[in-house]
């Protein structure tokens, strides 16, 4: 049975039947395309994703892939040197799903966002992801904001107000 981005196959292996899950591959051009640069001994990252009856792939850039239904996601890197991942957010389904956050105490050190302020360096595809306001606020390290602008590129923006708002990357929108 197929569901909306999982698919579930049943498989017989030796007079034995399991479930195996399938993880779709996300669609470059359909995703927000983030580089994030994770110091030596690694990190746990959250992602600003909330929504209600969201679904969102998340490939993390270290081989490992999610279909996301939860606010808030978290993903933890255990590299051992400094490395910059590609994470690749594709939007599925979901109301009311946004990218950002619309609380300056959110980013501060300490919460859950203070990793993604410090991290984020280069934004390389908008994609479809719907964002907010702040969506990108205080991100002091991001120096990159690039990609192919075209039509549908802001169609899931639904406020731009303070999107790069004290971030390393000086933009007016």
């Amino acid at each position: 049975s197929y569901e909306s981005g999982d698919t579930t196959i049943e498989e017989v292996v030796a007079e034995e039947t399991r479930d195996v899950q399938v993880i779709p591959s996300v669609d470059s051009k359909k995703a927000l395309t983030t580089h994030w640069k994770i110091p030596a001994g690694g990190d746990e990252i959250t992602l600003p994703l909330s929504g209600t009856n969201m679904e969102v792939i998340v490939d993390w850039g270290d081989g490992k892939v999610d279909v996301v239904k939860d606010n808030y996601k978290t993903h933890l890197y255990t590299n051992e040197v400094e490395t910059e991942y590609e994470i690749k957010v594709q939007y599925v389904a979901g109301t009311d799903l946004d990218w950002g956050y619309n609380d300056f105490s959110a980013v501060t050190d300490g919460t859950r966002f203070s990793t993604y302020t410090k991290y984020l360096t280069k934004l390389t595809n908008w994609g479809d992801m719907p964002a907010i306001e702040y969506g990108f606020a205080y991100c002091e390290n991001l120096a990159e904001v690039s990609g192919d602008v075209g039509a549908n590129t802001f169609t899931n923006v639904t406020d731009m107000s303070n999107m790069f708002y004290k971030a390393g990357y000086n933009v007016e929108t």
